[in-house]
């Protein structure tokens, strides 16, 4: 929980907290800025949504295809990571649908004209395009867009009526870090193995999207900033910079979890922190993830919103085998997530 920022957080900044975890999850297009915010000191949507709104923070295909929260400045290294891999998967999954590759790069300069000068929902595009193109459908230009961001060219923009919105990279991002590509693995796996080890390497494998012998080469480069332990008959690595070295947790801690959240789905195996018998309570086999209790280090429960009128804004329940939490606690947390959305 100290390296992921779940106890103790260092920062009040959205952008720092992102820049600290090297990249957040963000499919789930409503909660991902609670994941942003519950690792802060002082969590505030707002502060979030002006992080995202200003270009400070960029939510675009980068790992692995899906959408991933990135600080501006390394959007293109980290897309540049695994670009080819994904690039292929998308053309692989438009051709299993019909669509040729050819069809989604003859789109390229037009959606790219379009964006000029622009921030435009999905929709936008789509309905611009229509005015050049005759088959010109949200499916392939949903497919151009995802590879646009995959290869840096496109990332996203402001919202616009709730909904997100596409923009040029090099209008929403004037100045990137370079790194060569060594110094990005380097850099990777750095930011990975500080905030969230200890991990393994096949955890740092299945967050990061890059093959083995990629990853293997980017611990190696860290030398003796890692440090590495066995248990279970696993070795498990951290960074020498990360706090669960040097700090200890302060008492008990729990957390109302979004969906998709990082103490999860940053890790290939999960047993360190949910029990066999649990695991369906949390993810299925689809990839769906949802809503969980965080107590002491551990996955015990869901919550959600309450529907019925009880006077109880969110409902709470534990998993059988794990003792319920003081109410104090729960009602604690309710209260910091309640605030984050107030403020």
């Amino acid at each position: 929980m100290l390296s992921q920022q779940l106890a103790a957080p260092r920062f009040d900044d959205p952008a720092e907290v992102v820049r600290w975890m090297g990249a957040l999850q963000a499919q789930e297009s409503r909660m991902f800025k609670w994941t942003v915010g519950i690792r802060m000191q002082n969590p505030s949507l707002l502060s979030v949504q002006r992080a995202l709104d200003s270009g400070r923070l960029i939510r675009a295909h980068t790992l692995r295809p899906t959408w991933h929260v990135v600080p501006a400045e390394d959007f293109r290294w980290m897309a540049s990571l695994n670009e080819s891999k994904l690039s292929a998967g998308i053309y692989g999954w438009a051709k299993s649908g019909g669509i040729l590759p050819g069809d989604i790069q003859s789109l390229a300069g037009k959606v790219e004209k379009t964006l000029e000068g622009s921030q435009l929902t999905r929709q936008e595009v789509t309905e611009r395009l229509a005015e050049q193109v005759t088959d010109a459908g949200e499916r392939i230009v949903s497919l151009y867009l995802s590879l646009g961001e995959i290869q840096g060219r496109i990332c996203s923009g402001g919202e616009k009526g709730g909904k997100n919105t596409y923009m040029l990279a090099d209008e929403r991002i004037p100045r990137c870090i370079s790194l060569s590509r060594d110094e990005a693995l380097a850099e990777m796996a750095a930011r990975y193995f500080r905030s969230h080890g200890p991990a393994t390497l096949d955890d740092f494998v299945w967050w990061s999207g890059l093959g083995i012998i990629d990853a293997k080469k980017a611990v190696a480069s860290l030398g003796s900033h890692i440090f590495r332990e066995m248990s279970g008959g696993k070795e498990f690595l951290i960074h020498s910079d990360s706090p669960a070295l040097s700090t200890a947790v302060p008492g008990k801690i729990l957390h109302l979890l979004p969906p998709y959240d990082e103490y999860l789905i940053s890790y290939k195996d999960r047993s360190h922190c949910i029990e066999e018998r649990h695991k369906g309570f949390a993810f299925n086999s689809w990839g769906i993830f949802h809503p969980v209790i965080l107590y002491n280090g551990r996955i015990t429960g869901n919550w959600r919103k309450n529907s019925r009128k009880t006077g109880e804004p969110y409902h709470t329940s534990f998993f059988e085998g794990c003792r319920p939490a003081a109410k104090g606690l729960i009602a604690a947390a309710v209260e910091r997530y309640s605030k984050f959305l107030a403020e």
